[in-house]
């Protein structure tokens, strides 16, 4: 990586190892559960759920060589990947891996529709399977034709934003001219710089719209049409078959797996909120599904809204200062958040299935009967108890950037240490703790777990005495 900042260079290097470590565990985890623990009314289903985490797995890959980071400068978007393969073609690479996931998710709610509906029609699975196949290539090329073509750079980019590859500018990323050619660059809007005489005899430097840049923006509708597209059909799926789950009942067995595994389809694409189970609780593993199905609007479409949308509304590369320059309104949170955020997609996927799903969860060994005999759970102690944690540790980080910033001094070098004790403690006595009472957790219950909580949480209170 190559980040301006060494320290955050270091920190959001080692966050992508253990994120890619965790994605492989959890999808191969999948896959071991589908295939062995399975139960029969699942049925072909699972070489579906085998296929998805394939494709996360291969995401995974893709993103961990390239590791792409996306920037915005005004009105303009690029992007180069800052992994072990960081050449242009690399950024396609990627974005052809992005891009594959949005006909899978089709094809599951498609799958979906007919097994609770039409069943007879699944001895036609052979030939699905190879449709889906095939739509899968056909979308991981479109979207790498269009990055490859469409966001190609050109004379007419690579002189407008000289002053941002050159280092002129100060970003989040350190730029060269001689990697200018390696980015992957969208300038959606072209403005001439006009110099305009006062009569005081003063200089004054403005901008004038000469117009679009249609290549760049044709390319950014193509890929928001593939995934408005991919929402029409999973709306109309999701609106056939929860009418259908609601007007026919077949077999009280077949209707709850079948509401799981479309639930889990559900948090796959939507934030949607948990329910409570027949006495009134709720149960920890729905909270979980719950909470987690957030986490897919922020891994995979906040990535190509923000880091392609904003730049349409930014400012012109020269709207003030200096004709050598411009100073346009970069959306720096982007460079930073988006790459975790896109590593971290592979690793929720299994995860939402892992917990939704009745049959998986029974196989990974929680204590539960240990948590349903000795625990209580207090969820709104654990709600308040996570919120402010959460809300805790989202004040620190500017504390912890203004502290780096004065480094050199011993005093703020010690203050900048308990900051990231205190961060490290929050973690553990407020986040973890806040699950635990939700869950009602007794210690036989996740004894690894709270023992490594305690470990850490109590671990870190004399480093601040």
């Amino acid at each position: 990586m190559a980040y301006a900042d060494p320290v955050l260079n270091d920190i959001l290097q080692i966050c992508q190892i253990v994120i890619s470590v965790l994605a492989y565990i959890f999808n191969f985890a999948l896959i071991a559960i589908v295939h062995r623990h399975a139960r029969k009314e699942i049925g072909k289903y699972r070489i579906l759920i085998t296929f998805f985490a394939l494709s996360d797995i291969y995401y995974n890959t893709v993103h961990f060589l390239v590791y792409p980071v996306p920037e915005n400068y005004g009105n303009a978007f690029f992007m180069r990947g800052h992994g072990l393969f960081p050449d242009f073609l690399g950024v396609g690479l990627y974005m052809g891996a992005y891009g594959h996931e949005f006909p899978i998710l089709i094809f599951h709610f498609v799958y979906r529709l007919y097994a609770v509906k039409n069943p007879e029609n699944l001895r036609f699975f052979p030939i699905f399977i190879v449709v889906l196949v095939l739509a899968t290539a056909a979308s991981n090329a479109l979207w790498f034709s269009i990055f490859h073509w469409f966001f190609h750079p050109d004379e007419e980019s690579l002189r407008l934003l000289s002053s941002v590859f050159n280092g002129s500018i100060a970003l989040p990323m350190l730029h060269a001219s001689e990697t200018a050619s390696m980015h992957s660059q969208a300038l959606y809007w072209v403005w001439q710089l006009a110099v305009r005489s006062h009569f005081e005899g003063n200089i004054k430097t403005g901008a004038t719209f000469e117009g679009p840049r249609w290549r760049n923006l044709f390319g950014t509708v193509l890929m928001f049409a593939s995934m408005i597209f991919t929402y029409v059909i999973i709306v109309y799926c999701c609106i056939r078959i929860n009418n259908f789950l609601k007007e026919r009942v077949v077999s009280e067995k077949s209707v709850r797996l079948h509401k799981q595994l479309f639930r889990s389809l559900i948090y796959q694409v939507f934030p949607v909120g948990t329910s409570g189970n027949s006495n009134g609780k709720r149960n920890w593993t729905r909270v979980i599904s719950g909470i987690t199905s957030f986490i897919p609007l922020f891994t995979a479409y906040y990535p190509a809204g923000s880091a392609l949308l904003l730049p349409i509304f930014g400012k012109s590369l020269f709207e003030f200062e200096t004709a050598s320059c411009g100073v346009g309104v970069p959306f720096i949170p982007i460079a930073y958040a988006v790459p975790p955020a896109c590593a971290s997609h592979p690793l929720f996927n299994p995860m939402l299935l892992m917990f939704t799903i009745s049959d998986y969860r029974r196989v990974i060994p929680t204590g539960e009967n240990w948590t349903m005999t000795k625990g209580a759970s207090h969820p709104l102690f654990g709600f308040w108890s996570i919120s402010w944690g959460m809300l805790c540790e989202l004040l620190y980080i500017p504390c912890i950037y203004a502290l780096h910033n004065e480094i050199g001094l011993s005093c703020y070098r010690i203050m900048l240490w308990l900051a990231i004790v205190d961060v490290i403690a929050i973690l553990c006595n407020s986040i973890c703790f806040g699950f635990f009472l939700i869950e009602g957790t007794v210690f036989c219950s996740r004894p690894w777990s709270v023992w490594i909580v305690g470990c850490v949480g109590l671990g870190t209170e004399p480093q601040t005495m």
